[in-house]
C-alpha cells in the first residue's frame, strides 16, 4: 500500500511539474516581461516605434447590453446593465501560440493586472449615472498577435432623447455615445465592432439577448425566433476633429395600456355626454350632471397622462386626442345651455298663448261685433285703445269726490284704493296739456267689461301678424301662420298648418280652397284660430316625398327638441370622425425615432 501512495503521489507529481513550452509559462512572467521598461512602456499608445507614433491607433467599441433597468419617461433617462467592450491591437504584446510552441493562446487577467498596459480612455459623452465600481468586474484578455479585448462591466444611466409626440404608439432610440477623452483623430480612431473607419454606419455596435417587457418592446419582439437576441450597428460621427461612436437600438411602447384605459373610457364618457341629450331638458339637474361630470373626467385623465411625462410644450397625439375630446363634452354642456335658454324662451311664448286663451270671450265678443258692422277685428280693437283725460272727466272726478262717489263705469275692486287726480294734473287739464300725462279706459272697454290685460295679448297677436305681413295684404299664408305660430310656442309644419287653416274655415261654415297651400287668413281668423288650435292636434299626419316628410317633421318641432335631435344624430358622427382623423393624422405628429 505504501508503495502504492509512492507511485501515485510521483505521477502527481509529473502531471502538475512546469509544461515544456517556450516563452513566458504564466502571467506573472508575462506581465514581469511587459513592465520592463526596455520592452514595454504602457505611456506611447501602439503601434509604436522608437518613441515615434505612427498611424492612428484604431479601436473597436461594443455595448453588450444584458437588461434594461429602469426608463424613466419623466425625465428622459435609460438605465441598463452590461458590458463596455474595446478591442484594439498592440504588437508589443504579441506572444508565441501554442502552435509555435508558446504555453497559453490566450491570456486573460483582472482589474488589478490592467495597470500593466496600454488602455484607451474611453468614456460614455451622454452618461448621466454611473454605479461605483467597487462590485463590478472588468477583465482583458491578450492574444498571441497581440490583439486585445477588454470587458468592463456596467451600470449606467444615460441621456435619451424622447421625444412622445405619438404616444402610444411612439417609438424611441436609446443612445450609448462613446468617444476617446483625450485622444482625437490624429490619434485614436474609433469604430464599432466590425466596422470600418470614418463610415457612418457599420459593424456591430450593440448587441443582446431576448429582452422581455410588459411596457416597452424591443427589436428582439420583432425577429422571427425572439428567443436569438438582436444586433445593432454602431454609427460614426466626426466633432471637432473627435470621433463619436453612437451604440443605439430601437424599443416601442406597447399602446394597449394607453388604449384600455385612456382611450377607450375616454369615449366611453363622451357617450355618457351623448345620453344626456335623451333626457328630458326639464329635468335640470340630471341633465346638468350628465353634461359637466365628463368635462371634469376629462381634465383629470389628460393631468394623470402627464404624471408621467414631460410637462413640456411639445405636441401629444394622445394628450390632443383627450384634449377634443373634452372639447366635445364642452360643446355638449353648452348645448344644454342653449337648450334651457330655448325653454326659457318658450316658456315665455307658452304665458303669451295661456294669455290670449283667457281673453277669449273679449276675442270673441269682438270679433262678433267686427262681423256685425263688417269691419276688421283690427279695426274693434282700435276702439279699446286707451284715451286722454279731459277738464270734464276732472269735474266729474271732483264732484264725486264731493258726493262720496266714484261711478267711472269700470269694475268695482273693493280691495282697490280709490283713483285721485292730483292737483297738478287738474291744472294740466285746464292748460290743455293733460294729454301728455294722463289716459284712461276707453268707453267701449268699461262698457263691454275688457280689460287691459286683455287687450294687450291682442295687440301682441297683432303685432306678430303685421311683423309677417310683408306685403301689407291684411292676409298670411300657411307658411308665414306657421312661423308666426312660434312666437306662441305651437309648431306645425306648412302642409299641417295648411290642413289645419282649411279645417278650421270648414268649422266656421266657410269655403276652403281645394289646394290647401293657397289659404289665406285674416288677423281676425290668425286670432280665433290661436285660440282654438288645441282642438287641431292630431292633425299631424304628413305625407309625400322623404325629403318633404324630413323637412316637415323639423318644422314640427320646437327649438329645445330640434336642437336635442340635430345633436343626437351629430354627437356619435363627430365621436366617429374624432377616431378616424386622429388615427389618419398619427404620421404627422413628430417621432422619436
Amino acid at each position: 500500500l505504501a508503495a502504492s501512495l509512492r507511485s501515485a503521489a510521483a505521477g502527481a507529481g509529473e502531471a502538475c511539474a512546469k509544461p515544456s513550452c517556450s516563452g513566458p509559462a504564466t502571467l506573472g512572467e508575462f506581465l514581469v516581461a511587459v513592465t520592463d521598461a526596455g520592452v514595454y512602456d504602457r505611456s506611447m499608445r501602439p503601434p509604436c516605434s522608437a518613441n515615434l507614433g505612427k498611424d492612428p491607433t484604431v479601436v473597436e467599441v461594443q455595448f453588450r447590453l444584458t437588461q434594461i433597468s429602469a426608463i424613466n419617461q419623466k425625465n428622459s433617462h435609460i438605465t441598463m446593465n452590461g458590458y463596455l467592450r474595446t478591442w484594439w491591437k498592440d504588437e508589443r504584446l504579441a506572444f508565441n501560440g501554442t502552435v509555435d510552441g508558446g504555453c497559453f493562446d490566450v491570456l486573460s487577467f483582472g482589474r488589478e493586472a490592467m495597470a500593466s498596459i496600454w488602455l484607451p480612455d474611453i468614456y460614455i459623452d451622454n452618461l448621466v449615472q454611473q454605479e461605483a465600481d467597487g462590485g463590478f468586474m472588468s477583465m482583458v484578455k491578450v492574444y498571441p498577435d497581440g490583439s486585445v479585448m477588454m470587458s468592463e462591466q456596467l451600470l449606467i444611466t444615460v441621456k435619451a432623447s424622447m421625444n412622445f409626440g405619438r404616444l402610444p404608439f411612439d417609438r424611441h432610440v436609446a443612445r450609448i455615445k462613446v468617444a476617446s477623452y483625450s485622444r482625437d483623430i490624429s490619434e485614436l480612431r474609433l469604430v464599432p465592432r466590425g466596422g470600418e473607419v470614418a463610415s457612418a454606419a457599420s459593424g456591430v455596435g450593440l448587441s443582446a439577448p431576448a429582452i422581455t417587457s410588459v411596457v416597452w418592446s424591443f427589436p428582439s419582439d420583432e425577429t422571427e425566433d425572439p428567443s436569438d437576441g438582436f444586433e445593432t450597428p454602431g454609427k460614426v460621427s466626426v466633432e471637432d476633429g473627435w470621433d463619436y461612436v453612437t451604440l443605439s437600438f430601437e424599443y416601442a411602447r406597447k399602446e394597449r395600456y394607453f388604449i384600455m384605459n385612456v382611450m377607450i373610457p375616454s369615449l366611453m364618457f363622451l357617450l355618457v355626454s351623448y345620453i344626456a341629450f335623451f333626457v328630458d331638458p326639464t329635468a335640470a339637474p340630471a341633465r346638468a350632471a350628465l353634461a359637466v361630470i365628463p368635462v371634469l373626467i376629462m381634465r383629470t385623465m389628460s393631468n394623470s397622462v402627464y404624471a408621467s411625462f414631460p410637462q413640456g410644450s411639445q405636441r401629444m397625439w394622445l394628450d390632443d386626442f383627450l384634449y377634443t375630446s373634452m372639447i366635445l363634452c364642452v360643446g355638449a354642456a353648452c348645448q344644454f345651455a342653449v337648450v334651457m335658454w330655448y325653454l326659457q324662451k318658450q316658456k315665455a311664448r307658452q304665458a303669451n298663448h295661456k294669455g290670449l286663451i283667457q281673453s277669449r270671450k273679449a276675442v270673441s265678443d269682438m270679433w262678433k261685433q267686427a262681423d256685425l258692422e263688417d269691419i276688421t277685428l283690427w279695426e274693434v280693437l282700435q276702439r279699446y285703445n286707451r284715451v286722454e283725460v279731459t277738464s270734464d272727466d276732472i269735474k266729474k272726478l271732483d264732484e264725486d269726490d264731493a258726493a262720496g262717489k266714484q261711478e267711472d263705469g269700470a269694475r268695482e275692486l273693493p280691495a282697490a284704493p280709490k283713483p285721485k287726480v292730483s292737483k297738478k294734473a287738474r291744472v294740466l287739464a285746464e292748460e290743455g296739456d293733460l294729454n301728455k300725462r294722463l289716459l284712461k279706459q276707453s268707453p267701449h272697454a268699461k262698457e263691454n267689461g275688457v280689460e287691459e290685460s286683455e287687450l294687450t295679448v291682442l295687440r301682441y297677436a297683432h303685432t306678430i301678424f303685421a311683423q309677417f305681413d310683408k306685403d301689407s295684404s291684411g292676409s298670411l299664408g300657411p307658411d308665414e301662420v306657421r312661423r308666426a305660430f312660434a312666437f306662441f310656442d305651437i309648431y306645425k309644419s306648412t302642409g299641417q298648418m295648411a290642413a289645419i287653416m282649411c279645417m278650421f274655415l270648414r268649422d266656421q261654415g266657410m269655403w276652403s280652397p281645394e289646394e290647401e297651400l293657397e289659404v289665406k287668413f285674416k288677423f281676425s281668423q290668425f286670432t280665433f284660430l290661436l285660440i282654438s288650435i288645441d282642438s287641431f292636434e292630431l292633425a299631424n299626419a304628413v305625407s309625400g316625398s322623404l325629403a318633404h316628410r324630413f323637412v316637415a317633421w323639423f318644422q314640427a318641432m320646437s327649438p329645445s327638441t330640434m336642437i336635442d335631435t340635430v345633436s343626437r344624430v351629430c354627437f356619435p358622427i363627430l365621436m366617429l370622425l374624432q377616431v378616424v382623423v386622429f388615427y389618419a393624422i398619427l404620421p404627422l405628429y413628430p417621432s422619436g425615432v
